[in-house]
């Protein structure tokens, strides 16, 4: 007579209790859940500060190997001039067969004669790329003026161009540099070559003569 009631109050305690259980797991495993997402942050953070840390020594050492080259080039006088004939002499014929390079293009512009108005002489300018070349045409001779080589396809001393560096060219000038500005001329510096470094590389040729 008593079973279905007691059935019923059988089934109402296990829904309490169930309600119970539940409300005390929610209490204990959503504060565990909080701090896993915690955990799991904080070690995705640790994982980024240890790659940056990997890559910042690279970053570094590029940056001290620049300001290393510049220090080195800071460290050099501004320039230096060595009076040696022979080898002015060489650097010019090589300048002079240079000139007759079929690669240079040729303009004429007519010029006054300093010494007489009634003469008019020449002025010669070949060009190729970022090389030019210039020079001064009377009725008897012809003399190179000026020069600036930029292309390394010319030579002087079968070895020396733009782009060489300076320990080929100290050894075949047999000179030792420590400037980025190496000249070469006479003793009255009216024909001079000048040697622009940069890197510790050839980055210009340049040539400067005395024209009456």
């Amino acid at each position: 007579m008593y079973k279905p009631y007691f059935f019923k109050f059988l089934n109402f305690l296990s829904e309490v209790m169930y309600k119970h259980i539940v409300q005390q797991m929610q209490q204990k495993v959503l504060p565990l859940l909080f701090i896993l997402v915690l955990i799991v942050s904080c070690q995705q953070k640790e994982t980024k500060k240890i790659e940056s840390n990997n890559i910042d020594p690279i970053t570094e050492s590029t940056s001290d190997s620049k300001e290393e080259i510049e220090k080195n080039e800071e460290n050099l006088i501004p320039e230096q001039y060595f009076q040696k004939d022979t080898l002015l002499s060489r650097l010019t014929s090589d300048l002079e067969k240079i000139a007759l390079d079929e690669k240079f293009s040729l303009k004429l512009q007519p010029h006054v004669n300093t010494h007489d108005t009634s003469v008019i002489d020449t002025l010669k300018i070949l060009s190729f790329d970022k090389t030019k070349i210039y020079s001064y045409q009377t009725k008897d001779w012809e003399l190179i003026y000026s020069a600036e080589i930029l292309n390394s396809e010319f030579q002087f001393l079968n070895s020396i161009q733009v782009g060489t560096q300076r320990e080929k060219f100290e050894e075949e000038t047999e000179i030792e540099t420590n400037a980025n500005l190496i000249k070469i001329g006479n003793l009255e510096q009216t024909f001079v070559f000048i040697f622009e470094f940069s890197h510790h590389k050839i980055k210009t040729i340049a040539y400067q003569g005395y024209v009456d």
